[in-house]
């Protein structure tokens, strides 16, 4: 009986290790992209305030933004893509509201 219960105590260890790993890495991927998206929120803001008179297509705030983000270690993928896109969404919302 003891055998049993020391094998369940060391199995309930395990499950409860493995879970905390599990869980330990989802936060770090959250943290990172919380990070990454307030990153590129800053760097579209920047891109905006200074390019935003020379560059009415917006081609080169596009690269100014990509060349920070790169500069920060991030690889540009489509998800990058997709959160600096619905970054320039919001601030172009924002600035059309009275």
């Amino acid at each position: 009986m003891q055998d049993l219960q020391t094998i369940l105590i060391d199995l309930l260890c395990i499950v409860l290790i493995a879970a905390a790993a599990y869980f330990a890495d989802k936060l770090r991927e959250r943290i990172n992209s919380h990070r990454l998206r307030q990153f590129v929120e800053d760097a579209v803001e920047a891109a905006e305030g200074m390019l935003h008179d020379s560059d009415p297509d917006g081609k080169q705030r596009l690269g100014f933004v990509i060349a920070l983000v790169k500069r920060a270690g991030y690889i540009i993928n489509d998800e990058v893509r997709t959160i600096i896109e619905a970054a320039v969404y919001r601030l172009n919302q924002a600035h059309r509201r009275p």
